[in-house]
């Protein structure tokens, strides 16, 4: 861990022992085998993707930077990068579990993503979204 976290830069942040902490409390209350998936999960997530994951996991209405080279219009509702992942999901007709199994997430997590995505685009349900999201390109 302390090799992982030298290599990233973290070890700026937290100190050794405090990341430990918080890896042992983490894994007692996720259990072995979820923290081990997650941990494995994180291993491939880009340090700039995973604080802009935990700034918004902290404050929700923070706007997580999002790319535009993908050839999208701006989004004028203002969505974060996750939840934009999952109104993408959401235009396949997947799923909260099946969401939050792509996504590495729990369900309830991807409900909630689900409800400000609804919020944002002022949608009653999900079959609206996809129509509102096709209709102004953001998928």
């Amino acid at each position: 861990v302390a090799a992982a976290q030298a290599a990233t830069g973290i070890d700026r942040i937290w100190s050794y022992q405090e990341a430990g902490t918080f890896a042992t409390t983490t894994r007692a209350l996720l259990g072995e085998a979820a923290f081990a998936d997650a941990w494995e999960v994180g291993q491939g997530i880009a340090w700039p993707d995973a604080v802009a994951d935990a700034l918004a996991v902290l404050d929700p209405a923070r706007e997580a930077p999002t790319s535009q080279t993908s050839g999208r219009p701006a989004d004028p509702f203002a969505l974060t990068r996750r939840e934009r992942e999952v109104l993408d999901l959401l235009c396949q007709r997947l799923t909260d579990r099946e969401i939050a199994d792509r996504l590495f997430l729990s369900p309830r997590t991807v409900e909630h993503h689900v409800s400000n995505v609804l919020g944002k685009l002022e949608a009653r349900n999900r079959r609206e979204v996809a129509a509102i999201a096709a209709r102004i390109g953001l998928i």
